[in-house]
């Protein structure tokens, strides 16, 4: 008998808004210890993935000259669904994690 994605997941699923910013994911991924957020749609509807790599990515290189608080408001202004990965793969909670490892 194999395991399925439901017995293993995080319970509630911990969500972020695609109008939410940067720094708002960065927030709950560090809080949470998440590598991936499910992204929705102000309907709840889920419209794509964020990741603790695409955070990383779109956040300012130690090397910066700007100042500490135009940095936070740039990354403030900074979309989630302006670098979130749309469309994901998705699976069902009676999935098995085999076959959602695999694909």
């Amino acid at each position: 008998m194999s395991t399925n994605v439901g017995s293993v997941m995080t319970k509630p699923v911990i969500t972020i808004k695609a109008s939410d910013s940067l720094l708002a994911a960065t927030r709950i991924v560090k809080e949470k210890g998440f590598k991936h957020l499910p992204v929705v749609d102000g309907n709840g509807t889920l419209v794509g993935v964020i990741t603790d790599r695409d955070l990383k990515r779109a956040s300012a290189s130690d090397a910066t000259t700007l100042e500490v608080h135009e940095l936070l408001y740039l990354l403030d202004k900074l979309k989630i669904e302006q670098i979130m990965t749309r469309k994901p793969v998705t699976v069902t909670n009676a999935e098995s994690v085999q076959g959602a490892a695999k694909l």
